[in-house]
């Protein structure tokens, strides 16, 4: 016995001076992210018509709502690795929290260990790109060119929810052949100036429909190049998708209306014989007051227009152009005093040029849309450029399907400049010196197909027509992406031919 209580005690105190083991307790968890976001229809009935899946990309999640709807009061659906996901320091549960997204909203996800990541979480509505919504009074259709109906225009900068414009405005057609086909374009006049989509402040504004324009583009890219020359004005404009009277109506190009103002086509007017003109060359005579050159130019005065323009404002200027064409075809129009250059701006005529002879511009041939202009006591002017959307091989006659050949340069008065070698040599060095910037032309279209990834899809949506040939349209290629690789390769054919052909020039 006296050894057993030993022995007890003896292993007591081994027991006693032996530590137990703790258990090594893992590290907390780092993690933090969200492995999936959507807004589920059965959540959001009086916003959504079928389920939304939100992109996530780094710390943005992007989600296209592909109509216009409320987003004012959205439940979100999320799968998330982390213990905590917090909006302005509230807890946000997957399928019950509601927020307002008519902004983008910061999300911030916890993980274990007390670190963070915040996500912007960002919803447009339809294409991401500006909405503009018209409402015409009793919602009466736009169904004429001469008559304009009243109405309220919204414009939403961002895609969003929130108008970034509200203002009254009348609209109407616009357009020859364009107005003839089913996407209509039209011409708006604002109740009072507004600047539009950071534009300067007009009342006037146009949406082209590019109807026939599979790639959408044209117009804008014939702007892009204009930019390139530098004019003294080349029109500025936006692609939006249009909203009439509730109905979508496709994607538009929204751009400013071609006139005299201080921030377009700026002149000095007065009441003098010699006032500042705005004139369009345009076979079908669409103004009041208009003339025929001797040698067969169509000329229309836009601008006095017809209740303003004096009978001595307008016999000047039908006798200036008239001279100025004289001067053109005399025997000595390259004299620098008694020639062409004391009626016109040649450094205007170059740049105007360049840009329709790239584009190859079916109507750019003194037939129509070639506006001109001349300031008080100037000369007179070339410019801006307008209306490509049958250019760039989106034509099947004239040949003008083929990229090389000389299209503009054989058409009245710009041939007879041509015969002047000092007038050829400005017009090369303008070109060279625009290539750096030219060669990036494909890089252009590109880049604005990338805006308008979701709008075209929409747009063919409505208006069906990759499969159809439009006129003037000399390819059917079934797809945008198509269509678009075409123009590219188009303008790049185009683009080397003219290199090649002014290298060789005198």
């Amino acid at each position: 016995m006296r050894n057993l209580l030993a022995w007890v005690m003896l292993l007591s105190g081994v027991i006693a001076c032996s530590k137990p083991e703790i258990p090594e307790q893992p590290p907390l968890n780092t993690d933090k992210a969200f492995t999936s976001f959507s807004f589920k229809s059965a959540n959001n009935s009086l916003a959504l018509l079928r389920d939304l899946r939100c992109s996530i990309s780094g710390d943005t999640i992007f989600g296209r709502v592909p109509y216009l709807t409320t987003l004012d009061s959205m439940v979100a659906s999320f799968s998330v690795n982390g213990v905590l996901v917090q909006v302005e320091e509230k807890t946000q549960l997957s399928d019950v929290s509601y927020i307002n997204f008519k902004s983008p909203v910061t999300y911030t996800v916890y993980a274990e260990d007390g670190t963070s990541r915040n996500y912007t979480v960002i919803l447009t509505q339809l294409n991401g790109l500006p909405i503009v919504s018209i409402d015409t009074k009793d919602r009466n259709p736009v169904n004429s060119k001469e008559e304009y109906r009243e109405g309220e225009m919204k414009i939403i900068a961002d895609g969003r929810t929130e108008s970034d414009y509200t203002g009254k405005m009348q609209i109407r057609g616009r357009g020859n052949s364009t107005w003839d086909m089913p996407k209509k374009p039209y011409r708006i006049k604002l109740n009072s100036k507004a600047s539009v989509l950071g534009m300067p402040a007009d009342k006037d504004w146009v949406l082209l429909a590019n109807y026939a324009d599979k790639t959408l583009m044209r117009n804008r890219i014939a702007f892009s190049v204009s930019e390139i020359f530098a004019p003294s004005y080349t029109p500025r404009g936006q692609f939006v998708d249009l909203f009439l009277n509730g109905e979508y109506m496709g994607n538009y190009f929204l751009t400013e209306h071609m006139k005299v103002a201080d921030n377009r086509i700026k002149l000095s007017e007065s009441s003098d014989e010699d006032t500042g003109f705005l004139l369009e060359v345009d076979a079908r005579l669409d103004e009041d007051n208009w003339f025929y050159t001797p040698r067969g130019i169509p000329v229309c005065i836009k601008s006095p227009d017809a209740d303003d323009i004096s009978n001595e404002q307008l016999r000047f200027i039908t006798d200036y152009v008239n001279k100025t064409e004289a001067a053109i075809y005399s025997d000595n129009f390259g004299d620098p005093e008694n020639g062409f250059r004391k009626y016109i701006d040649e450094e205007s005529f170059i740049k105007w040029y360049w840009v329709n002879e790239l584009m190859k511009n079916n109507d750019a041939v003194f037939f129509s849309s070639v506006f001109m202009y001349k300031d008080r006591g100037g000369k007179l002017s070339l410019g801006p450029v307008w209306d490509f959307d049958i250019s760039s091989g989106n034509v099947n006659y004239n040949d003008n399907y083929d990229p090389p050949g000389w299209w503009i340069r054989a058409s009245r008065w710009i041939d007879r400049l041509f015969e002047d070698p000092e007038f050829k040599k400005k017009a090369k060095s303008m070109w060279i010196q625009a290539q750096p910037q030219l060669s990036n032309i494909a890089a252009m279209a590109d880049k604005y197909a990338q805006q308008l990834k979701y709008s075209q899809q929409q747009n063919f949506e409505k208006w069906n027509i990759l499969d159809t040939g439009v006129w003037p349209n000399l390819v059917v290629l079934g797809s945008y992406e198509n269509e678009v690789q075409y123009l590219k390769y188009w303008l790049d054919k185009r683009a080397k031919w003219i290199s090649a052909e002014i290298s060789n020039d005198d």
